[in-house]
């Protein structure tokens, strides 16, 4: 196992660690879609685990665990002389072979199922969904939910988790930030990267306005619209979504009264980073939203000095960076994210982002009441 580990950082006062598993959702068995997930949530059942856990309850030590298309990660923040607990933890969820029952399977699908449950009943989540594949397209992986079907959970079995663990542990690494006490064992290499992601299908295939119909929300309305940027302009992202998200607030809420909240959200994929902002609003005023935010956008990429604007934005990050710089956690896994997704070399030859940026479209989709028609000829259905 490769164990990446940063020089101990006077600059922070407690420690995060985090067991990365390069293999996430992406790598799901057909069928049995939502497994890396499930065996997220599983690793909690296993006997020696939960005797890790209760040692860290009773210290005051964090850790949680969260998956994504890309990776699966089990990470903890502890003070300086709990490190050593937190790294054991890890480490006991690294060497476990996960001693489950039936009735442990049973209970733990139970949980994932409500879990389920619970985010096909929250429309932004749905039109999230729907959003990425406007994006990416439909039959894009990336476009796959990360805990998979209750179809899917309610199949799996005991063999399906012992083939997971397999797939689950097969690339792995460590990365530690702040203050930690001597470890051994640990080898430092952060510049070998043998991972292979799933290349986005039909990167530049023709955007369509993709609709669904969500039940029980009656007589309102979900917008979303969202673009991918490219491996090559990614150091734009975060600065490209917070400074076209300024001003669809100041144009959408404050100017027209169209909506009373925008949510945004960043993804990050093996190609890109895939941009989303989702709006709620009232039927009457879906096609006005809709006009005025492809009205601004074209504004937006046609500005001149956009790249000016961006690199302003990019310093104003950075200062708000250094001043949320106590925060080993993000250090932890802005490191493993830099390892999982390496910065794309660029060209002399390529084009700037702002050059980019101007032949782009935005992908559109709407989320309606089950009540709400919509006009045919406009829409695909998903």
């Amino acid at each position: 196992m490769t164990k990446l580990i940063i020089q101990d950082n006077k600059l922070y006062n407690t420690t995060a660690i985090g067991l990365w598993i390069k293999s996430g959702s992406l790598y799901d068995p057909i069928g049995k879609e939502g497994l890396h997930h499930f065996l997220e949530h599983i690793y909690f059942k296993d006997a020696k685990v939960q005797q890790a856990q209760y040692k860290l309850d009773k210290l005051g030590v964090l850790y949680n665990a969260f998956t994504s298309h890309e990776v699966t990660c089990f990470l903890g923040q502890a003070t300086k002389e709990d490190t050593n607990k937190l790294m054991d933890f890890l480490s006991t969820i690294d060497r476990c072979e996960l001693n489950i029952t039936e009735a442990d399977l049973e209970k733990e699908k139970k949980v994932v199922i409500e879990e389920i449950n619970y985010y096909l009943s929250q429309p932004l989540e749905t039109l999230k969904v729907l959003t990425i594949k406007s994006v990416l397209g439909v039959e894009n992986p990336y476009t796959n939910t990360i805990y998979g079907s209750k179809e899917a959970v309610n199949s799996m079995t005991l063999s399906d988790i012992e083939n997971g663990i397999n797939l689950f542990h097969s690339n792995k690494f460590i990365v530690v930030s702040g203050q930690f006490e001597s470890m051994t064992d640990c080898t430092v290499n952060l510049h070998t990267n043998d991972y292979n992601s799933k290349p986005i299908q039909n990167r530049n295939y023709e955007k369509k306005l993709l609709w669904s119909t969500f039940i029980g929300k009656r007589d309102q309305c979900y917008y979303g619209t969202g673009i991918i940027i490219p491996k090559e302009y990614q150091e734009f992202s975060q600065a490209f979504l917070d400074n076209f998200y300024r001003k669809l607030l100041h144009k959408v809420r404050e100017e027209q009264g169209l909506t009373y909240r925008i949510y945004k959200n960043l993804v990050n994929t093996g190609e890109g980073a895939v941009l989303l902002f989702l709006f709620q609003t009232s039927k009457e005023n879906l096609d006005d939203l809709k006009t005025s935010v492809n009205v601004l956008w074209q504004n937006y990429i046609n500005t001149e000095g956009i790249e000016d604007e961006l690199n302003e934005e990019l310093k104003r990050l950075r200062k708000l960076n250094f001043i949320k710089a106590d925060n080993p956690i993000g250090e932890m896994k802005k490191i493993a994210y830099s390892y999982i997704f390496p910065t794309a070399n660029k060209s002399m030859e390529e084009k700037s982002f702002s050059m980019w940026l101007v032949s782009q479209k935005l992908a559109e989709s709407v989320l309606v009441g089950e009540n709400t028609e919509i006009q045919e000829g406009l829409y695909v259905k998903v």
